[in-house]
Parts: structure tokens; C-alpha cells; sequence
């Protein structure tokens, strides 16, 4: 034992989940989960929003909020009875995780080579050999050396999952998780990503969790699927993937009914009525030009929908729309009077403060624009929750933002951008963390709102499926420039 009082050897043993349950609230999160990690063999997360997957991750991590019952025993130690000096040492040496929310997981202020550094001080290496440790893995996840002294805004998504991953393995944990790592990326950096997770899956455990079906058959060894909470299947990759038992698991793997199987979209003829022309619009960072001469125009009632490889700014172009990010040069028109334009992020945890209520997060932009009476929020507060189908009974209302699953923080975030009425949306990739049936009921809340209320849309998405479903024009983000 050491001084924490926890076993030197904890690496050595098995990581075994003994009917784990977790309330919070009346919220029945995990119900008797029953799970075995085996060193070396990957375990591969799969189950619809809202099913308890983020909530197994967390408790692996010993992060744990509301009522537990069961064990985690980690070479038979329980870490749900660990006090908070042996948890901060078991996630310092033994657990790490990377998340889906890449950007809200660095310091703006730091660079890549300062986090790892960082990294290696907290688990206890000295600052050379910490520096020696963060060049090692820094080469192994193909981080180029112009890269290692630059802040996260200028990196793409792909340099910065390949720097998250470099920061997680500093302390060479012994159980590592990954939470939808790939959401925001093009296809052919998830394809070399998950070339790096089969290289991490060796002697140790490792649990990935996924909402993208096609990516998950890339790997090996075995696959949970998650319901409302319980496990209801646990297979072989293969053996699940073309003989899957459980009536959940059929119905989650029924390609048919979803938005990739289906024929494109019947367009009407592009409405001529203007609502925001962008002119030349160019953007630097760190003399690295992102933008350059940009011109961009938005219909009435039309979807856009912008395509390109991860950094290469789609996000910028919609921030500068936006009015988030200033452009270096060129202009935007607007041609509705008082346009108001509404962005959504495949992240909506960034837009939405964690510990207001529902109402409260959905009322906020009308409590911060113009004065409203109170009926007057309440109403449009309301209309807005029920067009994208939240139930407003009066205790999820008053639910904290954070205890809502994703699926539902993502009808949140398009309920708050549609409360103050926008006459355009910025949906950036939107549906990338969601699973299939979520993602559909999202896309066709979208168009009904779009048929009923002329809404302009510009989707942001690496899905060519989605775009070829949805936009009346696609246009793509390449070196700068739209083609």
C-alpha cells in the first residue's frame, strides 16, 4: 500500500462492475449494470442518447453525483468507496478519459507541449522527464513540431483529438476512455484516429463510446448496448453486428429507417428573396489564412448546406456570420430588417449554462434582449420546448440543464435559438453526437419549422448523406475557398 492507501499494483488486476445503479432525483441514470473490462480486449459502448453510456464512463472515473448502489472493483478495490484523496490519485495514475467537447477540455492560454508538460507534473514526473514524455507521444499521435507551441484555436479538430489523446496517456493509465472522439471529424481523420485507439487497446482496458455504427465495426472485441439505463446485450463485435438478439438492439441497427437510406429531399424552386449576403470574406490566424474571399448568399426558406475537412473553417465562416469572430476583411449584407440569426453547436453544453433550469436556459436570450413581460416569455418559452417535443411539466422545467442527457441538451439549445424567433439558424454539425433516431427527430423538426416559418438554414456537416437529404446547394470548404 501506498501513502494513499491504495495498492502500487492496482494495474495489475481486473476491472469488474457489480450491479451498479445510480439515482439522481427521481432519475433512475444506471439500473443494475453487471460488467467485466478485460485488459487488451476493447469494449465498444453503443445505445441511443439519454441511455446511461456518459453516466458508466464518469463512474469508471469515480465521478459519482446522486444515489449508488454496486461496485466498481478495480483489482479488488471498490472505487466508489474511495474518499477524495484516493479518487484524485486513482485518476491521476490509473484512469483517463477524452471527451467529445475537445475544445472546452484545453486552457485557451495554453500551448499543446504546456498541457502535456502540465499533465506530467500532476502525476508526478519532474519537468525534463515530463518534456521527454510529452515529445514521445506527441510524435506517436503525428503531431508535427509546429504544432507543439501553439494554443487550441490554432489547431483543427483532428490536431486537437490527437492532442487530447497525447495529454491523456501522460500518466500511461491503465484504464482508458474515450467519449464520442470522433463526432466532429471528417471520415478520413475518424478512419486514422481509429487506427491510434487499436494501438492504445494493448494491455490495458479501454471502453469507447459511439453513436457512429459504421465507425464501431472498425474495431474489435466487444459491444454493450444501453437502454433507458440497463444493459440489454453484450456480444462479439461481429457476432452482435450480424446476429443481434435483443428486439432494442435490431431496432438500433435498422439502417432503413433512417436518414442515410433514404432518397433525397423533393426541392421547389430556390426562393429569390435575399436574406444575408457574405462578400470577400477573408480570415487569419497566426499567419495561417483560414478564409480567403469568401462569398456566401442565403435564401429565404433555403438550406445551405457548407462541407470540407476538419479546420478547414467551416466553424470560423459561421462564427463570422454570426457576428461571434471578426472578419480580417469583406462584408455581410443583410437584407431583412433587424435579421436575427441564431447559432446552434454540436457542442450545446457551450451554450447553455450548466446549472440554470430549462426555463431559465431557454428564457435567457429573451431576459437579455429586449424587455419582455413575464406572460410573454412564459408563452414563447413554452411554444418554443414543445415545437422541438420537451415535455414542460412543470418539474422538468426546473431540472437543471446538466442532468439532461445529450440528445435532449441538443432540442434544448435549438428550443433556446428558436425562442427569439430567428430569421436564419447556424446548425453546426448538430447531429454529429447524436444517435440515428435523435439525429432524424432533430433534421425533421428543422424543416417543418423551415416549411412553416421560411427559415434560412446553414448546416454545417461532414454527413454528405444529411447534406444530399436536406440542402437545395451544397458548397465545399477547401484551402480557404468554397467550391
Amino acid at each position: 500500500m501506498n501513502s494513499d492507501g491504495m495498492n502500487n499494483e492496482m494495474s495489475n488486476g481486473t476491472l469488474d462492475i457489480k450491479h451498479l445503479s445510480i439515482r439522481v432525483g427521481n432519475h433512475l441514470l444506471l439500473d443494475n449494470i453487471c460488467l467485466q473490462l478485460q485488459r487488451g480486449r476493447p469494449l465498444t459502448l453503443i445505445g441511443e442518447s439519454g441511455a446511461g453510456k456518459t453516466t458508466l464512463a464518469k463512474a469508471l472515473l469515480a465521478h459519482i453525483e446522486g444515489q449508488v448502489s454496486g461496485e466498481i472493483l478495480f483489482n479488488h478495490c471498490n472505487i466508489l468507496k474511495y474518499n477524495a484523496k484516493q479518487r484524485r490519485h486513482y485518476r491521476r495514475q490509473h484512469a483517463a478519459m477524452v471527451v467529445q467537447n475537445t475544445a472546452e477540455s484545453l486552457n485557451p492560454q495554453m500551448t499543446v507541449m504546456q498541457h502535456l508538460t502540465e499533465m506530467g507534473k500532476i502525476t508526478g514526473n519532474s519537468g525534463k522527464a515530463a518534456k521527454q514524455r510529452a515529445t514521445y507521444y506527441l510524435q506517436r499521435f503525428s503531431l508535427p513540431e509546429t504544432l507543439w507551441y501553439r494554443r487550441p484555436k490554432g489547431l483543427s479538430g483532428g490536431e486537437m483529438q490527437r492532442a487530447l489523446l497525447a495529454i491523456a496517456m501522460m500518466n500511461e493509465p491503465a484504464l482508458l476512455l474515450l467519449d464520442e472522439p470522433n463526432s466532429a471529424l471528417d471520415p478520413r481523420l475518424s478512419r486514422q484516429l481509429l487506427q491510434y485507439y487499436l494501438t492504445l487497446c494493448q494491455d490495458r482496458y479501454f471502453m469507447l463510446i459511439s453513436h457512429n455504427l459504421q465507425q464501431v465495426q472498425q474495431m474489435h472485441g466487444d459491444v454493450a448496448v444501453m437502454h433507458q439505463g440497463r444493459l440489454v446485450e453484450y456480444a462479439p463485435m461481429a457476432q452482435l453486428f450480424s446476429a443481434p438478439k435483443h428486439p432494442y438492439t435490431q431496432l438500433l441497427l435498422d439502417d432503413k429507417r433512417h436518414i442515410a437510406a433514404k432518397a433525397q429531399l423533393p426541392k421547389k424552386n430556390l426562393p429569390q428573396s435575399i436574406q444575408v449576403e457574405l462578400s470577400n470574406i477573408s480570415k487569419a490566424y497566426d499567419d495561417k489564412v483560414i478564409l480567403d474571399g469568401i462569398d456566401l448568399t442565403l435564401h429565404r426558406g433555403e438550406t445551405v448546406a457548407l462541407l470540407g475537412a476538419s479546420g478547414t473553417g467551416k466553424s470560423t465562416l459561421a462564427n463570422i456570420l454570426c457576428g461571434l469572430t471578426p472578419a480580417d476583411g469583406g462584408s455581410i449584407r443583410k437584407y431583412t430588417k433587424d435579421l436575427r440569426i441564431a447559432w446552434i453547436s454540436q457542442h450545446p453544453i457551450k451554450a447553455l449554462p450548466p446549472h440554470f433550469s430549462l426555463f431559465d436556459a431557454v428564457a435567457e436570450p429573451l431576459v437579455l434582449g429586449k424587455k419582455h413581460p413575464k406572460t410573454v416569455i412564459t408563452q414563447q418559452v413554452l411554444a418554443s420546448l414543445q415545437q422541438v417535443s420537451i415535455s414542460t411539466a412543470d418539474d422538468k422545467l426546473q431540472r437543471r440543464v446538466e442532468q439532461f442527457s445529450g440528445g435532449e441538451l441538443q432540442r434544448i439549445a435549438l428550443a433556446r435559438a428558436l425562442v427569439a424567433k430567428p430569421h436564419v439558424i447556424v446548425a453546426d454539425e448538430i447531429t454529429a453526437s447524436l444517435d440515428r433516431r435523435t439525429r432524424d427527430d432533430i433534421i425533421h423538426t428543422l424543416l417543418e419549422l423551415q416549411k412553416r416559418q421560411g427559415l434560412s438554414i446553414l448546416l454545417i456537416t461532414h454527413d454528405e448523406n444529411l447534406a444530399q437529404y436536406m440542402a437545395h446547394r451544397r458548397l465545399y470548404l477547401k484551402e480557404g475557398s468554397l467550391c
